[in-house]
């Protein structure tokens, strides 16, 4: 009876995840680029739309307004949120991007069902058994085994919900039209920017070569010191060598 109880289940959960799967089998992603008239209307109509955001960020100053905004949304709402976003201005750029989960999907719930008879198994041995050793084996597989059968659990969960709510990636600007043309520099800023370019080049080369002779100043000092006491006893025994054959060549 216990057994066939849980088959039961298996084959509901199965059939609900797969007919979910095949229903609602693709992950979308869909971007898209507004210049609005006003910035705080299009995000009041945005609040008011079907979802929550995930991400949101704005900008504001006098002469440029920007907002950006990850939305997630429910899949039935999803088309109809694109057509009022179009309808906030100018659309510069769009792009939609979708994945098909339903292969992966499918291939997690198979591997629940066999996961899921283990531990049935598992469950039953260890029932059937009174020796400590296979009892210790037994609970050490049955808790990898539902350890595993949960990330799959969690995996299938969370490919279901990409799958049930799509996300809108939502990027507004605005360009306030008496914005004054850029006052371009004279010759004398020309001048002073291309010196202080250069000065602070100069600084910056003259505080790097600072830092590597602090840093290896004292070593190089070193090295050539030994350098030099390893060249003196050198030529010093290459000059008595050559002393000591010059006598032997006279007293020949």
């Amino acid at each position: 009876m216990r057994i066939f109880r849980f088959f039961c289940v298996t084959f509901l959960v199965v059939v609900f995840s797969s007919t979910v799967a095949f229903g609602q089998s693709l992950s979308r992603r869909h971007s898209i680029e507004i210049e609005v008239e006003c910035l705080e209307a299009a995000m009041a109509v945005i609040a008011g739309l079907n979802g929550y955001n995930l991400d949101s960020q704005a900008f504001f100053n006098e002469w440029h307004t920007w907002a950006n905004f990850t939305r997630r949304v429910d899949d039935w709402a999803f088309r109809h949120v694109q057509e009022v976003l179009r309808s906030l201005g100018e659309v510069h750029s769009e792009w939609e991007n979708a994945v098909e989960l339903g292969a992966e999907i499918s291939d997690l719930n198979t591997r629940f069902v066999v996961l899921s008879q283990e531990m049935e198994r598992l469950s039953l041995m260890m029932a059937a058994s009174d020796s400590l050793d296979v009892l210790i084996a037994i609970n050490d597989r049955l808790t990898r085994v539902s350890r595993d059968r949960d990330g799959i659990i969690g995996r299938r969960n969370l490919l279901l919900s990409q799958a049930a709510s799509p996300v809108i990636d939502i990027h507004l600007w605005q360009t306030a039209e008496d914005a004054p043309p850029p006052v371009p520099a004279s010759f004398g800023e020309r001048v002073s920017r291309s010196f202080l370019n250069s000065w602070g080049g100069t600084v910056r080369f003259g505080g790097n070569l600072l830092v590597f002779f602090a840093r290896y100043g004292l070593s190089m000092v070193i090295w050539a010191a030994v350098g030099g006491v390893i060249a003196l006893v050198a030529l010093k025994k290459f000059g008595k060598r050559k002393q000591e054959v010059v006598q032997n060549e006279n007293a020949e």
